[in-house]
């Protein structure tokens, strides 16, 4: 598991709308068809719905599965 903190659910959507590859895309897809702020508004309610923070920020753990790979010599 791991464990992410932020600011708030806004500033976390904020920093994906800036970094975050898929989401990025998403919202422009949504953007193209006029329905950038309702995914928005989706994504928010999203991390509201996981957040364990009691005092306004966001808290949520997330599970991953690292990989790795190696290429074969040859």
């Amino acid at each position: 598991m791991a464990s992410f903190s932020y600011g708030s659910p806004d500033s976390y959507i904020s920093y994906l709308e800036e970094v975050h590859g898929p989401t990025i895309m998403a919202l422009r897809l949504a953007a193209g068809q006029g329905r950038r702020a309702e995914l928005r508004a989706r994504l928010r309610e999203l991390y509201v719905g996981a957040n364990t923070a009691t005092d306004g920020t966001l808290a949520f753990e997330q599970e991953y599965l690292p990989g790795t790979a190696a290429a074969r010599g040859g």
